[in-house]
């Protein structure tokens, strides 16, 4: 039984750590233009970006996999928060010194995907330990949290670089918040419950290769994930083709942030009501039905919609697969789980950018609309045909998971 205790716990204990969190990683957003601003050229601009993507493919499963085998999330959790504020109180300072002609900022920038890539992954596994631990909140709770903080914070960067002259400000906010929530993650040491396992068995990424259910999800969510991580990318080419200019391509995109809130809140009701296997479903379905507003749309107020639509399915989507990827997956690989969609999504970032950059070239953005549809309904039916096909090979779904 859980001690009654005085101080700072429960859902206001929680929400500030992820509420910290979102707000420090919306700073992660200037990163590029902070080195535009910096006069790196382009091509290398480029390359760095790149760089980091492929470098967060790889640590997200890594720490995932440190979490599982150490039974507690939230010790990673930590090490990764002050390594993420260490390395952006030293950026401002990187960008101005080079070693042979190499740019301290490009070790700097490396460090930050080694240790930031992996939180949010190690965010929702922790928050998810705790919910089972007795802790009555939700997730979708905190996620509305996130993207509230992660909108407001956008602003606030942009104001900040704009009264200091340049986007240094940026960098030391964000490892400032990375200092106080180093704070909050001790503070919560309290409530630490190291999942329970049974010795002999397999534990973190191991676990996760070997659980048929979990597999077919991973390559539902890479299928998924095309649209979703790639749309921000050619949305400016639809607004070209459309009004000849990418001007409101700033209010759609908020649009599309805020919907994620109404979203999170559908996800909790959808769950209740039809579960969460079928949820994702209807995630999957909404989403390839998006892409033909997408086709369709002749105009600002149309793109504009299809963008707040999309942001909804997101909230839902985001409510709905963490829940189950943590529920599916065996205790000691729930993190490794959460972590390796963190990493596909990654995956499918440099695929579907780098496919959907030759279909719009070629064919314009149509072409890309259509392919992303496509993948999403292949995805739904792969995910939909698994149970079967599971259970005839011996892998049915658990039947004491409620809501499932």
């Amino acid at each position: 039984m859980r001690t009654q205790r005085r101080g700072l716990h429960g859902f206001p204990l929680y929400g500030t750590i992820v509420l910290l969190y979102w707000l420090g990683y919306a700073g992660s957003a200037f990163l590029s233009a902070f080195l535009a601003e910096n006069e790196i050229p382009v091509a290398v601009v480029g390359a760095i970006m790149s760089a980091v993507n492929c470098i967060g493919v790889f640590s997200s499963p890594m720490m995932g996999n440190w979490a599982d085998r150490l039974g507690n999330p939230r010790k990673v959790f930590l090490t990764c928060a002050l390594g993420t504020g260490i390395t952006m109180l030293l950026v401002p300072f990187g960008i101005r010194y080079a070693v042979m002609g190499f740019s301290l900022v490009i070790p700097l920038y490396i460090s930050w995907a080694i240790f930031c890539r992996p939180m949010s992954g190690l965010c929702d596994g922790w928050i998810l330990n705790v919910i089972d631990n007795g802790e009555n909140f939700s997730y979708s709770a905190m996620r509305r949290i996130g993207s509230f903080g992660y909108a407001l914070m956008c602003v606030v960067y942009s104001a900040a670089a704009k009264w200091y002259g340049n986007s240094d400000i940026i960098f030391f906010i964000y490892a400032a918040l990375c200092a106080a929530l180093v704070f909050f993650c001790f503070y919560a040491r309290r409530d630490d419950a190291p999942v329970k396992r049974e010795k002999g068995k397999k534990i973190g990424v191991r676990a996760v290769l070997g659980h048929y259910h979990l597999i077919v999800y991973l390559i539902c969510h890479c299928l998924l994930n095309l649209p979703m991580y790639c749309s921000t990318t050619f949305i400016p080419y639809k607004l070209i083709e459309v009004t000849g200019s990418t001007g409101s391509l700033g209010n759609v995109t908020a649009f599309r942030s805020l919907a994620e809130i109404p979203g999170l809140m559908i996800a909790v009701w959808l769950i209740k009501k039809i579960g969460m296997r079928k949820s994702l479903s209807l995630v999957m379905l909404l989403f390839a039905a998006v892409q033909i507003l997408f086709i369709g749309a002749q105009g600002v107020p149309m793109v504009t919609a299809a963008m707040i639509i999309m942001g909804c399915i997101n909230g839902i989507f985001v409510g709905s697969q963490i829940r189950y990827v943590h529920e599916i997956a065996p205790p000691e690989a729930a993190t490794s789980a959460i972590s390796l969609c963190v990493s596909m999504a990654l995956i499918c970032a440099v695929f579907g950018n780098a496919v959907g950059g030759i279909l719009v070239d070629a064919f314009g953005t149509i072409a890309y609309f259509i392919f992303a549809g496509a993948s999403v309904l292949l995805a739904l039916l792969i995910f939909v045909f698994s149970v079967p096909v599971g259970k005839r090979l011996g892998h049915p779904l658990p039947d004491n998971i409620p809501n499932l």
